[in-house]
């Protein structure tokens, strides 16, 4: 694994930056200099020291030693580099809270909290195979995005999500070529520019995340009303030029288990009845608390009423400008 290699994959999760002035290893040993290749960087503003290993040795001691006089003599954490590494060694390495990367689909980095082991929770892409509710709900956030390009690095911050939930999606939007990303200065830049083709290439790989549809008395969900989502037609004549009196709700299913037991059943058509949308995946929001347009044109997909559907498309052409 070569320098840049190392810095575009560390890239693809943090800020970093390779420092200009090269490494001082003046007052390393001999044997160290032998062992390891040294690139100074700058990870999230904290420096840190990547020690690409190309002894033959596996010493867990030696390499303690080594952060421990590359700390004390810069101020900087050290991070082993290895092209592959025995599970007993990973292991050593983990006990010891000694930061680690091999190849390019694992690392360890207990100063900034995380671990990403890649190659064992990947899955194959199958051709034609729908997105993951998680990429799905990713593309949608990006959608409503008010930019034309964003770098990775640090995108989970602006459309709050978990970090390592942004990196598996925005790989799996990648694959399918959904999305189109630019490597610049060893930083992952995502096109937006585009946006009504990145929603016509994603369409075939869209599913509902609507497990269920059930009636329920009006009185019987109030107070957890807050916690709901207008959805369906109802949630679309929120925003639209359609009307639609029948009040419909999305509940995420982790929230519907919890208070099924107190919700009246009711039937369509009933005076009092309310419909319920359980959703299997979280309800994706706009900051307004309306739900996604995106979200909302896919859990109307089975909606065959030719008003509706022109409704929606109008709704969702607003944010191609």
């Amino acid at each position: 694994m070569n320098k840049k290699e190392e810095i575009e994959f560390l890239g693809k999760y943090f800020y970093i930056k390779e420092d200009q002035n090269p490494f001082d290893d003046f007052s390393l040993s001999f044997r160290f200099k032998k062992m390891f290749h040294f690139i100074s960087v700058m990870i999230e503003h904290h420096p840190f020291v990547i020690a690409q290993f190309i002894g033959n040795m596996f010493q867990i001691q030696e390499f303690q030693f080594l952060k421990e006089q590359i700390y004390r003599d810069l101020q900087a954490n050290v991070i082993f580099s290895f092209p592959r590494l025995s599970f007993q060694n990973k292991l050593s390495l983990t006990k010891m809270k000694l930061a680690y990367i091999i190849g390019s689909n694992q690392f360890y980095i207990p100063e900034l909290a995380i671990l990403i082991n890649e190659s064992m929770n990947e899955k194959p892409l199958i051709p034609n195979q729908p997105l993951s509710l998680g990429a799905q709900n990713i593309l949608f956030k990006l959608l409503v995005l008010d930019r034309l390009e964003t770098f990775q690095s640090g995108l989970h911050e602006l459309i709050h999500e978990e970090e390592y939930e942004v990196y598996r999606a925005v790989k799996e939007l990648e694959k399918k070529e959904i999305l189109k990303i630019e490597i610049i200065n060893s930083h992952r830049l995502i096109a937006l520019d585009d946006k009504e083709t990145i929603w016509n290439q994603a369409k075939p790989y869209l599913k509902s995340p609507v497990m269920q549809e059930i009636y329920v008395q009006r009185d019987s969900i109030h107070q957890w009303k807050e916690q709901l989502v207008s959805a369906g037609v109802f949630g679309l004549s929120k925003v639209g030029m359609i009307m639609e009196d029948e009040e419909e709700y999305a509940i995420e299913s982790k929230l519907y288990k919890e208070i099924k037991d107190a919700l009246e059943p009711s039937f369509q058509g009933h005076f009092d009845a309310v419909k319920l949308q359980i959703w299997k995946s979280k309800i994706v929001k706009l900051s307004s608390g309306l739900m996604n347009p995106f979200a909302l044109y896919v859990s109307l997909q089975n909606e065959n009423d030719e008003r509706v559907q022109k409704d929606m498309e109008q709704y969702i052409s607003q944010f191609w400008r």
